[in-house]
């Protein structure tokens, strides 16, 4: 992201805002509006500047994250406009050799780069450059050296693009056993909804350029009239900008709790990992808080704003993405894990007499005898069990043993007192923690379940769990429980 903000390729006449929709743009500096064309055509000179710049006399060339962004606007526009790719064709070897080689540079944004897939390859003069007739030999060898899942992703965005691939990279494009096919496949599927609605007042979306991620909106004239009327009130879900006295930059994100006089902001800084989120509370109206999915003008969230209404409960904005559960996983984890699950899986036989989920007790019981404090199993349950399911499945029964291990690691090898408090007290801290920093890597050693946590007790030789003793109590005396409760 530093490089789209700090390496911005001069716009010309025609300026854009970053919040304004990518088929809507602001007016140039000329007064005149921007041209699906002359979008388009900057993205292509800045592709050509790139290749240009690989000599030595320019220096080292960077991985061109910023000119994607362009290719993405000028994308966008042409389908108002389909003719534009046509008279464009003639640069589709330089700009698909372009993207390709940002794909083996920049692996994370292969989903960006499918969108812009999507929309060139609608033109049959750009697919030509891909037919084995065509004169594309170089950029179809540059994407059969992709990855099978990448060559995949990129297929589904055409039917005929994915008709040239192999039968192995076809199935996978069917089947879709990934979260990146997944979202691929959405990507194809939400453009052509733009395209089928662009014969109905027009579609308007918001733009990709803070996030670089499609984000559908919203079709323009056909907004209930609930939408239309400006609402002073924060909603949970609201996209925002905040500002980091960190890096001294404003941050995109989004409105997580809403009280009576502040709101808390989860928000993403520069460089950021996808799952890495930070937080800040600031008071409604606070000068470092900019409200910026509402329109000039309307009404803006102050401290009296929330004193008469509930809580929102809106759901969060769909540009965010929870907790994303890690895909490299090393076989001695995959043996491992999956024989554990399996393993525990086979020792459910019946409903549980507590009334939990039978799975789910077991494998808490299992877990709980990596001997890590309750509140960090606590945590590691949380960040690995994104989608707050009653028990683990098999990803996330490996995300869980892959935090197990790597909490393990630091309560033995850690030298920072820090961090050792950290695990003790749980909590955000170690929640976030587990997040950024441990869920995407494998841990330093396999997480080892045979180390029972003591019980405080005189008897060094007392290994049995609270939750065992509770249960025997219940069962042994059934009227004593009734009279003190049933909590753990």
């Amino acid at each position: 992201m530093d490089e789209i903000n700090n390496d911005r390729l001069p716009l010309g006449q025609s300026g854009w805002a970053a919040s304004t929709s990518c088929l809507v743009p602001t007016r140039g500096r000329d007064g005149q509006q921007a041209s699906a064309e002359t979008a388009l055509m900057e993205a292509i000179n800045a592709v050509l500047a790139h290749g240009a710049s690989s000599s030595p006399a320019h220096g080292p060339r960077k991985d061109g994250g910023s000119i994607v962004v362009l290719l993405k606007r000028g994308c966008l526009k042409s389908l108002r406009a389909p003719s534009v790719l046509c008279r464009a064709a003639d640069y589709a070897g330089q700009v698909l050799h372009f993207l390709l080689g940002f794909v083996m540079k920049r692996p994370d944004h292969l989903l960006q780069v499918a969108e812009v897939f999507n929309i060139l390859l609608s033109s049959d003069e750009w697919l030509q450059h891909l037919r084995p007739n065509g004169d594309g030999g170089l950029v179809v060898q540059e994407l059969l050296s992709l990855s099978s899942e990448q060559q995949a992703a990129l297929g589904m965005q055409n039917d005929e693009l994915l008709a040239m691939m192999s039968p192995e990279v076809a199935q996978l494009a069917h089947d879709q056993p990934s979260r990146l096919l997944q979202d691929a496949g959405q990507v194809r599927m939400e453009l052509e909804k733009i395209r089928s609605g662009l014969g109905e007042g027009g579609l308007r979306f918001k733009s990709s350029v803070q996030e670089l991620r499609f984000e559908p909106s919203y079709r323009s004239g056909l907004a209930s009239k609930e939408a239309e009327l400006p609402c002073a009130k924060p909603r949970v879900g609201e996209k925002v900008e905040v500002f980091s006295n960190s890096v001294q930059r404003w941050c995109p994100g989004f409105v997580e709790k809403v009280s009576r006089t502040e709101v808390t902001i989860a928000f993403q800084l520069p460089n950021a990992r996808a799952n890495e989120w930070s937080k800040k509370s600031l008071a409604l109206g606070h000068s470092e808080l900019r409200w910026v999915s509402r329109a000039p003008g309307s009404p803006m969230p102050s401290a009296g704003s929330t004193l008469d209404s509930k809580r929102a409960t809106t759901k969060p904005a769909s540009g965010f993405f929870g907790t994303s559960l890690p895909t490299n996983w090393a076989p001695e984890e995959v043996q491992l894990y999956d024989s554990l699950f399996a393993e525990l899986e086979g020792l459910v036989c019946g409903p549980n007499e507590n009334g939990m989920d039978p799975l789910a007790s077991a494998q808490l019981d299992y877990i709980a005898q990596s001997g890590l404090p309750r509140r960090a199993l606590r945590e590691i349950w949380q960040v690995a069990n994104p989608h707050l399911r009653a028990s683990l499945g098999l990803e996330e029964f490996r995300a869980c043993c892959r935090l197990v291990g790597h909490c393990q690691a630091m309560s033995t090898q850690s030298e920072d007192d820090k961090e050792l408090r950290q695990l003790r007290a749980g909590g955000g801290g170690l929640r976030a923690h587990l997040r950024s920093s441990c869920l995407a890597e494998p841990a330093p050693r396999l997480a080892d379940f045979s180390q029972p946590k003591k019980l405080p007790c005189s008897n060094c030789a007392c290994r049995v769990r609270a939750r065992d003793i509770w249960l025997w109590v219940k069962k042994r005396y059934p009227k004593w429980t009734l009279v003190h409760g049933t909590k753990d």
